[in-house]
């Protein structure tokens, strides 16, 4: 939240994510809240170089945030190399170079009870990917739904939830066929009065040994 106020009311730094960028070559944002406006109001630090895809001043948005260091390991980015997928809730970032093939997606799926919609998101990215033999696939972001009863905790009866439709397809689409596995981390990224979730994952398509 403290990254997309920031964005919203068009401050010149985001610290956190500058933070970030400090030890790593590229940072995903997701609910930026942001427009072409906005975007512009932010100062970004010399050495990276932002990738917008935009929602609404109300909802959605995404952004992938590179380090030029990075980037110069592949051949120079285009405008086809920045793809969105769902504008404001899904884009690619396609690299290319001597040493192979980068594709880094960041997603932002639609929140509460909006299966369908996080379904056609999840449908698209499916079809614009592209293969694990020609191509290593990053997917980061908030998913909003969980894949495992220990994900999301209900706070009246600490009863675990699990989204065991929305789940078994995932699995089988992204997981099964794709090759994809998660890189695991244990925090519960979303709070609320209602409870506690894990929704932000990653996700790498690399074959494991």
């Amino acid at each position: 939240d403290g990254i997309r106020d920031d964005l919203v009311t068009g401050v010149q730094t985001c610290a956190l994510p500058i933070y970030l960028l400090a030890a790593h070559d590229f940072v995903a944002l997701q609910e930026t809240h942001s427009d072409a406006g906005r975007a512009r109001m932010l100062t970004m630090p010399h050495h990276s170089v932002a990738f917008y895809s935009h929602g609404t001043a109300r909802t959605a948005g995404v952004c992938l945030w590179v380090k030029r260091q990075f980037l110069r390991l592949f051949d120079p980015v285009h405008d086809r190399s920045w793809l969105e997928v769902v504008p404001g809730r899904a884009a690619i970032l396609r690299l290319d170079g001597p040493t192979g093939s980068l594709d880094i997606g960041v997603v932002y799926m639609h929140t509460g009870a909006a299966r369908a919609a996080r379904q056609q998101v999840q449908d698209s990215l499916l079809r614009a990917m592209r293969p694990r033999t020609s191509t290593l696939n990053l997917l980061m972001g908030d998913w909003n739904f969980v894949c495992d009863a220990t994900d999301r905790f209900h706070r009246p009866d600490a009863a675990g939830r699990q989204d065991v439709p929305e789940y078994t397809r995932f699995a089988m689409n992204f997981q099964r066929e794709r090759g994809f596995q998660e890189l695991a981390q244990l925090d519960f990224t979303h709070d609320s009065a209602l409870g506690r979730s894990r929704l932000d994952r990653v996700y790498s398509d690399h074959a494991l040994a």
